[in-house]
C-alpha cells in the first residue's frame, strides 16, 4: 500500500533504460510425488503426477536483483535486433551466463517451484522427483526503464518495464494529454 502523499511529496531523480540479457525456455516439467496430507485431521497418504509447461525466465547477468520472476516478457511483441531502434543514451548489458548455465539454472529454478507447489497437495513430502524437459530456448535483449525517486530522504529504485522501448514518463505524460 503507497502512502497518501507519495505522489506530492516524492522527487523522480533519474530515468534510466537498460537492456537486460534474458534466456527464455519452453519447459515441461513433471513431478511425481508422494507425502502424507495431514491439514484435515488424519494422515492421509497420496501420491499422483504435478504436470506443469512453463516459460522460464533466467537473466542472463550474475549479479543484480532484478525480479526476474515477476517479469513478464511479452514474446510477441519481439522483434530482430536493430541498433538504430534502441532506446537513445540506454545501456546495453552482455551476458555473463551462457546458454549451458542458463538450462541449467533453469532446471534447478523449476523443480524447486515444483516442490513449492506440491504444498498445496501434500503437508510432508516423502519423496518428489521431477522431469524437466527442456523443448526450446530463445535469447533476448528487453528494455528495462529503471526509475530512481527520492521520498522522505530515502531513495528508491523501482524496475519498469517498457517492451515497446518509450519512457514510461512519456507514455504517462502523452497518455494524459
Amino acid at each position: 500500500m503507497k502512502p497518501d502523499d507519495l505522489r506530492r511529496a516524492a522527487r523522480i531523480t533519474s530515468l534510466e533504460c537498460v537492456y537486460l540479457p534474458f534466456y527464455v525456455f519452453e519447459v515441461d516439467a513433471t513431478t511425481a510425488y508422494a507425502g502424507v496430507l495431514t491439514r484435515t485431521g488424519t494422515n492421509e497418504k497420496r501420491s499422483g503426477d504435478l504436470r506443469r509447461d512453463y516459460f522460464w525466465k533466467i537473466l542472463g547477468r550474475r549479479s543484480g536483483d532484478f525480479p526476474t520472476r515477476d517479469y513478464k516478457l511479452p514474446l510477441g511483441l519481439k522483434v530482430p535486433f536493430d541498433t538504430g531502434g534502441m532506446v537513445r543514451d540506454s545501456r546495453f548489458l552482455n551476458a555473463e551466463v551462457d546458454e549451458d548455465e542458463a538450462e541449467r539454472l533453469t532446471r534447478e529454478d523449476v523443480d524447486g517451484h515444483q516442490r513449492e507447489l506440491l504444498k498445496d497437495l501434500v503437508d510432508v513430502i516423502e519423496d518428489a522427483r521431477t522431469q524437466v524437459d527442456v523443448k526450446d530456448s530463445e535469447f533476448l535483449h528487453a528494455p528495462i526503464w529503471f526509475s530512481t525517486y527520492e521520498y522522505r530522504t530515502r531513495s528508491y529504485t523501482i524496475p519498469e518495464r517498457s517492451c515497446v522501448g518509450t519512457s514510461p514518463l512519456r507514455a504517462a505524460a502523452s497518455a494524459n494529454s
